[in-house]
């Protein structure tokens, strides 16, 4: 099973200098991400996000 780091990893490569341009001229804009609570058995809840593609 592969992890979302290793999944992006080849993306974030590709992409560096153009992420890193667009950061240092305040031109980045991240996609919008969804939240969710879910409850844990009565012990509180987990914080869940993925992003709203």
């Amino acid at each position: 099973m592969t992890t979302l780091i290793e999944e992006l990893q080849p993306c974030l490569n590709e992409n560096q200098s153009e992420i890193i341009q667009k950061i240092r001229e305040g031109k980045y804009k991240p996609n919008p991400v969804r939240r969710a609570e879910i409850p844990k058995n009565g012990k509180g809840v987990i914080q869940s996000e993925w992003e709203n593609v």
